[in-house]
């Protein structure tokens, strides 16, 4: 049986999810740089107003990426052109994506996404409608990611956070997107390729989770990360890009 992770329905949701999907069902996430499945999946999933929040390693994902990818203010540009085309409006200005490669575990994650169904309860129903109003008035960058953080912290432990342990945790979030950008430009040199990256980024973000179970508890830990510090970090796979040219 199929775990049900999320989706919304209606038609003009579908045309508008399927123009988000482009170019070639990425949503505009560069593997490893701005995001994993999950930003793609989010992305794809705007019009919903939903996310794959009960995926396995998402809060993981956001922790690095926030829920729509480190480029978050190109995707809604994307989304304000997506409606426009959606709603008839003859050739809208194209949105500059550069040349994707395809996200390895993407083809197995939308095969979770066929049903459309609506938030399980009210606290997530507020949930992805807090996160909604956030991306869609929130432009810096930071803030944004801290902020979604927080929204998803508070709702996997009902409010147990407190000031001084969420104000922590957003340090924790900066420093390691430092790290992940001094790896990213690493690679980006050619000094290190995809197979190097990924158990290094991997260990970088194990780090950083060993730091947050000791600031949130182990029970918290594992109630927000859904596994230990060693298995929740492992949100990498290595991509097959040999059909992409990279």
């Amino acid at each position: 049986m199929k775990k049900e992770i999320a989706n919304g329905g209606g038609r003009h949701r579908i045309k508008m999810a399927k123009c988000l999907a482009e170019p070639n069902g990425t949503a505009g996430i560069i593997w490893a740089k701005t995001g994993t499945c999950h930003q793609c999946a989010n992305r794809i999933l705007f019009p919903t107003r939903l996310t794959v929040s009960k995926a396995r390693g998402y809060a993981g994902s956001v922790f690095l990426y926030g829920v729509y990818g480190r480029d978050y203010p190109v995707f809604m540009a994307n989304v304000a052109r997506c409606e426009l085309s959606v709603n008839g409006v003859p050739n809208p200005l194209p949105i500059d994506l550069p040349d994707l490669p395809s996200l390895d575990d993407i083809n197995s994650l939308m095969d979770e996404l066929e049903s459309f169904t609506t938030p399980l309860n009210e606290e997530e129903k507020r949930y992805h409608q807090q996160l909604f109003n956030l991306y869609t008035h929130e432009r810096d960058l930071q803030k944004a990611l801290a902020g979604d953080l927080e929204l998803l912290m508070q709702l996997r432990l009902d409010n147990r956070i407190n000031l001084l342990q969420m104000n922590n945790l957003k340090n924790l979030q900066v420093d390691l997107q430092k790290d992940h950008l001094k790896l990213v430009s690493v690679m980006d040199e050619s000094k290190i390729d995809h197979k190097l990256f990924v158990p290094q980024m991997n260990e970088l973000l194990e780090r950083a989770m060993r730091h947050i179970e000791k600031i949130i508890g182990e029970n918290n830990f594992l109630l927000t990360f859904d596994s230990p510090p060693d298995k929740a970090s492992k949100i990498f796979t290595i991509p097959n890009l040999s059909d992409t040219g990279v």
